[in-house]
């Protein structure tokens, strides 16, 4: 990409007085590679050399696709700009649009993580590049630091903050702590009538409770539906409060205040497990709420009755590769075109700085990520707001990133690309997807594992139509068909013949690739493998399904071959295993350590279910309803696992793709499968059924288990290494 500049516009930015730095606002992109600078020898405007050196000389930077240095799977924000905002600061700052269009940051003002006396500061920008400070919000006492704060307008349009903080004063009950972590603050209620200019303080905030630390605001103050504000605060419980602030665990919760702020009561509890929290209202009666997890990533809880009950989680972003990575402390907005915009810190090793989600389903689905920034791993939380003419303002702070080596605050000016360019990527199946947990591994171990890559699936079925686009698709110089066979003709082209329909669809579950639509084990390839004339087959087609089997037998290792989707159904209520030619096939299979698995079938039959799923050596697959742990379709005592679908044959098609992705986090952990079962595929449904979801079936008192791959990869990989 070419940068040009259509207009230079030189300002000067305020710093401290100093006037003698400029910025370059206006930039129009060219769609021209490859990536590089292109510098005017001079700028009309002022007659001005226009040099790499010049640049070097202004507080704001043009960031372009190298400068960037874009991980797998990011892309780059258009236009974006970054600025320099506020030097020694450590910040974690929050953004609040006041009512003159003025953004104001609340940020914590020494260049240390609390552990010297400060306070919490209030800076101002018209347009996101240059900014002054307008006040100190709070006056800590002797021997304190404020500065864990949230803030928002009330409904009256006064600027508010909650603002808490640690002392550095022993405590009565405790030895003295390290220093300014002998306990945590009660909030103050501030509250400036003139935008941000002036405040008046409150000490009134409820008190945590014993055994637990103080309330710790965070995130935004948001009006409701309901006429109420609303925000989140966290705590810790203290493993042994008489001995040290040591934190056992934290959990967050939703505040409201019915008078406009001027009181607060503590609500419901968002997550246990969970710390620095965002809330957003969507519509109605609906909220958002982000959560940093214990496990270093963010999860998503939703409300739809006003903060009365929340649902979830649903993790959003990744873990990361290692103990205190990961990606955290989200914030989220609405954007001008409606899509809600999710910003966040990462502090992956390798990829450290600031990325954007973007969701155009009120947070059900979501893009790419969208890189904002680079910068150490000490950096983030960020905070974003979109001005009239579009622009989105995000600010983060830093210890370390292009603009300067020491604290900082940072602001990025982008624009968002468009939803036809950067659309969400959506599963397959989006409510099964999201019941078992499937969109949560992705991106929770977004930096872990592939979903499928170097593994082959093999679908024996009915045959295909490979000249369909979603088999035609290619990543990275690899098709998504790997191969193809007709075990029925003995020939190449697997193509339907006769009552052949269903092949051409089954793999769409567990292994599309298609431009923004993903199966569950989405990288992986298929092997496809004609094995009778239609899926609704008889027992007379255990020739052709044993020729199949054989031929997997034969070129798996050639082909990479992990796991078989034995599709057919014979529609009929097998309460025992039928003896037929496929038998010996399944056992060798299961010997080498591939996983078998095969639909239990569709007609409600409680004491029997069809063949081959009620072969030994191939795991029956049952169903529930998406969205709803209801079992339907065939089960007996045969069925080792059920997954949410309409049918089984999508069952059994999204637990073969978990497999891939289970089977995947083994190996790259070293996990010792031997302690689950005697052979791999016993041991990853032995960990796929303690880990899954309890399911009672009313009309047998069977209880199943449904699929739950995040707590399945959990269990091998842990939540946090």
């Amino acid at each position: 990409m070419i940068l040009t500049f259509a207009q230079v516009q030189l300002e000067p930015v305020r710093d401290g007085g100093v006037e003698d730095k400029f910025q370059f606002p206006i930039c129009r992109k060219s769609r021209v590679l490859p990536p590089r600078i292109h510098f005017r020898e001079k700028c009309p405007q002022t007659n001005l050399r226009m040099t790499p050196c010049f640049f070097k000389k202004f507080r704001l930077f043009f960031i372009g696709l190298n400068a960037l240095g874009l991980s797998a799977g990011e892309v780059q924000p258009i236009n974006p700009r970054q600025v320099l905002a506020v030097e020694n600061v450590c910040a974690w700052p929050n953004l609040t649009l006041l009512r003159d269009g003025t953004i104001a940051a609340i940020l914590h003002n020494a260049p240390s993580h609390g552990r010297v006396e400060a306070d919490v500061e209030c800076w101002v920008s018209r347009n996101g590049l240059t900014w002054e400070k307008r006040s100190v919000v709070t006056s800590h006492e002797p021997q304190t630091v404020r500065m864990n704060h949230a803030a928002g307008l009330a409904l009256n349009g006064d600027f508010l903050v909650l603002c808490s903080g640690w002392t550095d004063v022993k405590q009565a009950d405790r030895p003295k702590q390290g220093p300014f972590r002998d306990a945590v603050l009660r909030p103050w209620i501030l509250r400036s009538r003139d935008d941000g200019r002036t405040w008046t303080q409150r000490s009134d905030f409820p008190a945590g409770g014993a055994g637990w630390t103080d309330y710790i605001p965070f995130g935004d103050i948001w009006p409701g539906s309901d006429g109420v504000l609303h925000t989140s605060c966290y705590q810790g419980q203290y493993t042994d409060g008489a001995v040290s602030t040591e934190i056992n665990k934290w959990r967050s919760w939703h505040f409201r205040s019915t008078d406009d702020g001027e009181t607060w009561q503590r609500g419901s509890l968002i997550g246990t497990g969970h710390n620095e929290t965002s809330l957003f209202p969507l519509r109605g009666s609906n909220w958002l709420a982000a959560a940093r997890s214990d496990s270093s990533a963010t999860d998503l809880f939703h409300s739809d009755d006003g903060g009365a009950t929340w649902r979830g989680p649903r993790r959003v972003t990744s873990v990361g590769t290692g103990s205190g990575q990961g990606e955290i402390n989200a914030h989220v907005t609405r954007l001008a075109d409606d899509r809600l915009l999710l910003t966040y810190g990462v502090r992956t090793v390798g990829k450290a700085g600031v990325c954007a989600l973007l969701s155009a389903d009120e947070g059900r689905t979501w893009t790419e990520p969208v890189r904002l920034v680079n910068c150490s791993g000490d950096s983030g939380y960020p905070s974003s707001v979109q001005l009239a003419n579009g622009s989105i303002v995000t600010v983060w702070y830093a210890k370390q990133s292009p603009l300067r080596d020491g604290y900082h605050m940072g602001a990025t000016v982008w624009e968002a690309p468009t939803a036809q360019d950067l659309a969400p990527i959506a599963p397959a199946q989006p409510e099964g997807f999201i019941q078992a947990r499937i969109t949560d591994t992705w991106a929770a171990y977004a930096d872990r594992l592939s979903f499928g890559l170097s593994q082959t699936l093999a679908l024996l079925d009915d045959g295909c139509i490979l000249s369909r686009p979603e088999w035609q698709t290619w990543r990275n110089g690899v098709p998504k068909v790997r191969v193809a066979y007709d075990a029925v003709t003995g020939d190449t082209d697997p193509k339907h013949e006769g009552k052949g329909y269903h092949g051409t669809t089954i793999g769409i579950p567990s292994s599309l690739d298609f431009p923004h639509q993903r199966g569950v084990a989405w990288q992986n390839q298929i092997a496809v493998v004609r094995s009778l004339e239609c899926c609704h087959g008889t027992l007379a087609d255990s020739a052709s399904l044993a020729r199949a089997l054989q031929w997997v037998i034969d070129h798996h290792e050639e082909h990479r071959i992990t796991t078989v989707n034995l599709a057919p159904v014979d529609n009929r209520e097998h309460g025992a295993p039928v003896p037929t030619e496929i038998d010996a096939k399944l056992a060798r299979l299961r010997e080498l350590g591939i996983w078998v698995s095969a639909p239990s079938g569709n007609h409600a039959f409680t004491s029997g279910i069809s063949w081959p799923a009620a072969q030994a050596d191939c795991f029956a697959i049952g169903a529930v309803v998406p969205g709803q742990d209801v079992i339907h379709c065939d089960r007996s005592e045969k069925v080792a696992l059920l997954a949410p679908a309409s049918a089984t044959s999508s069952a059994n098609a999204i637990v073969c793709g978990a497999a891939m992705i289970l089977r995947e986090a083994i190996g790259k952990s070293h996990f010792d499968w031997r302690r689950e079962g005697a052979n791999l595929p016993e041991a990853m449904m032995t960990i796929f059924q303690r880990s899954g979801q309890p399911v009672t079936d009313p009309l047998t008192g069977r209880v199943y288990r449904r699929l739950d791959l995040l707590a399945a990869v959990q269990h091998v990989l842990g939540a946090t290494q």
